[in-house]
């Protein structure tokens, strides 16, 4: 699969880069537990994406960049989770919403080997979803609405670990 990953992003012209794993700062991200690592003279982290360092190369210049790297959450082990994934992050500039979702259908159609995925996809915004599922208006929903919502189709606070609104939307 990540063969098939990069032979997408290179018959696109998106350039691959490798960013530094290793921060003097941590995310900050409240959602995102960082992992710290010891180092001689300071505590260093291990980034927890390659967002940060990707977004100063298009600053500088760069044109569409894409990585596949390790990365590292503190707070992500469980039964689904680990510590430590790959992570594919890209940037395409100039792309509005339409080729975003165009980009990632035809890259998730190139990895299942299934183009046909890209000619049949709804895109529909995740309010109209919340409203035809949940009948809340997620704009203007109380988190207290939000977690009655989500305990209808058996989901819990403790599953998300988060209680701003934000984190349930």
């Amino acid at each position: 699969m990540l063969a098939d990953i990069r032979a997408y992003f290179e018959a696109r012209d998106v350039l691959a880069v490798d960013t530094p794993a290793l921060s003097a700062f941590a995310t900050s991200d409240p959602n995102i537990d960082n992992v710290g690592a010891q180092l001689a003279s300071a505590t260093a982290y291990l980034h927890t994406s390659p967002e940060s360092s990707m977004k100063c190369l298009l600053a500088a210049g760069y044109p569409d960049i894409f990585s596949i790297c390790r990365v590292f959450r503190g707070g992500e082990k469980g039964p689904r989770h680990l510590p430590e994934f790959t992570l594919l992050e890209w940037y395409r500039r100039d792309f509005r919403l339409a080729e975003i979702v165009a980009d990632a259908t035809a890259l998730i159609a190139c990895c299942l080997q299934r183009q046909e995925l890209c000619a049949d996809v709804d895109i529909v915004d995740y309010s109209v979803i919340f409203q035809e599922v949940a009948g809340i208006d997620v704009f203007d929903a109380s988190c207290r609405q939000l977690a009655v919502a989500a305990a209808a189709v058996a989901v819990s606070r403790s599953q998300l670990g988060r209680t701003a609104t934000r984190g349930w939307i």
